[in-house]
């Protein structure tokens, strides 16, 4: 086999090609927020990478030079979008927040490397999706560059970050609070440090399942202990951007039920939902918000049941008006559970279920 002429090599044409792309899908962004490239750069690397907090980690993870850096946080900090805070420790480490008029750049950032992403990969299947970006963080392992670890250990989670924002923001609101806490998931993922993990107190990702016969004339439902009603089934993302398989999970888990299926895999409803101080494990828990994502899920419901009794104490089929009267949370069933009865009129059951 001829050895490859290396000035017309694939990696090095798409290193141009991927540079212009990108430009073309941010340049609304810095132009619409009066930012610099660099700017931009700043702002999204300490969104996505909390951890990393310094002028000194970014210069070293972004291949950026310190002076471009040391310039953009200087302008960012002027313009109210960053907050700088000497460590306790070390007077001359200086830590980098974003601030809440920094959350809207970031949304309209990450909307913008979500189209990058999309144009990239939208004729990869999702196996070829994740096989790329198991080469490429190999390649880039085999760099060996300082600090270039951090920048890339998790691609194949960024990756599942930015699908689920891309799926929010194409989300279509059925309804006033629909497009209301739309709105509200999306400001949450530019503005939350780790907005799937319960150590964002005051709000984080939880995903449930609205899991249906296929006749779609059942609804199966748990006795919930904590909250002492019927509900439907669900759990928090611990980490897991993946929100279609958490649901996926959570719902195998609380009911015994193995053969489920995603009806399409996508977005069945979004949900804020409040959640009152508890105590749980023997610790408390204050207050805070469940941002809830949603999935339509099919299950012959001639499978057998199991309950989860660490947290459920029973699981039962229900025909849609019996899903309504069954559970004590009357704002569940009149915001949440009507709601998502009444959406399965754009979702028919399939010709071999009605008969």
């Amino acid at each position: 086999m001829p050895a490859m002429n290396e000035s017309n090599h694939p990696l090095l044409t798409a290193r141009h090609l991927l540079r212009k792309l990108y430009a073309r899908e941010i340049s609304g962004v810095t132009d619409t927020h009066a930012l610099t490239r660099v700017d931009l750069d700043v702002l999204l690397f300490l969104a996505n990478h909390p951890a990393s907090d310094t002028a000194a980690e970014i210069v070293s993870q972004c291949s950026l030079t310190k002076s471009h850096v040391s310039g953009a946080v200087e302008h960012l900090t002027s313009r109210g979008l960053l907050e700088q805070r000497r460590d306790s420790q070390n007077r001359r480490r200086v830590h980098l927040s974003l601030t809440e008029q920094a959350s809207p750049i970031v949304l309209d950032g990450r909307a913008a490397q979500h189209r990058f992403l999309e144009v990239l990969t939208r004729s990869l299947s999702d196996e070829d999706r994740h096989e790329l970006l198991r080469l490429m963080a190999r390649m880039l392992d085999s760099v060996g560059q300082p600090g270039q670890g951090a920048a890339t250990e998790v691609p194949i989670q960024r990756d599942a970050s930015h699908a689920l924002l891309g799926a929010i923001a194409a989300f279509k609101p059925s309804c006033p609070q629909e497009e209301a806490d739309r709105e509200l998931m999306l400001r949450a993922l530019a503005g939350l440090r780790t907005p799937f993990s319960r150590a964002s107190l005051t709000a984080h990702f939880t995903a449930s399942a609205w899991i249906v016969n296929p006749a779609r004339t059942k609804v199966l439902m748990v006795y919930h202990n904590l909250y002492d009603s019927w509900a439907w089934t669900g759990g928090h993302a611990d980490g897991d951007a993946d929100l279609l398989a958490v649901a996926l999970r959570e719902a195998r888990e609380e009911t015994g039920v193995e053969a489920l299926r995603p009806v399409d895999g996508g977005i069945y409803s979004l949900e804020s939902l409040t959640v009152d101080g508890h105590e749980k494990h023997g610790a408390y828990v204050p207050s805070h918000l469940h941002l809830n994502v949603t999935y339509l899920l099919e299950a012959d419901d001639t499978q057998p049941l199991r309950v989860k009794p660490d947290e459920n104490s029973g699981v039962r089929w229900f025909t849609l008006e019996e899903s309504l009267r069954a559970p004590s949370e009357r704002w569940m069933v009149e915001r949440v559970y009507r709601k998502l009865n009444g959406k399965l009129a754009a979702y028919p059951a399939p010709k071999e279920a009605e008969n």
